[in-house]
């Protein structure tokens, strides 16, 4: 999450960053850049963006199936900060 001085909040994920700005992907998708010079601060946060699913979201069906998938996905033990 980063911050802008005025109080704009742009949520999303970091991406990359130097001493200069900061790329974070935002909830739409798309890799926003910004200066840091410009930002109150940039955060970490400990909770997920994921949105919370449930039976009034999606029928049981269609979960079973997003369960499904979900643990058939295989990642790398690769650690990305």
């Amino acid at each position: 999450m980063a911050r802008y001085g005025h109080g704009q909040t742009v949520r999303g994920v970091r991406k990359n960053g130097d001493l200069f700005s900061v790329q974070i992907m935002d909830t739409r998708e798309r890799i926003q850049g910004y200066l840091r010079t410009e930002l109150k601060d940039v955060r970490d946060e400990t909770r997920s963006l994921m949105p919370k699913f449930g039976l009034d979201i999606l029928n049981e069906h269609d979960l079973d199936d997003l369960l499904a998938y979900l643990s058939r996905l295989t990642g790398t033990n690769e650690v990305v900060r």
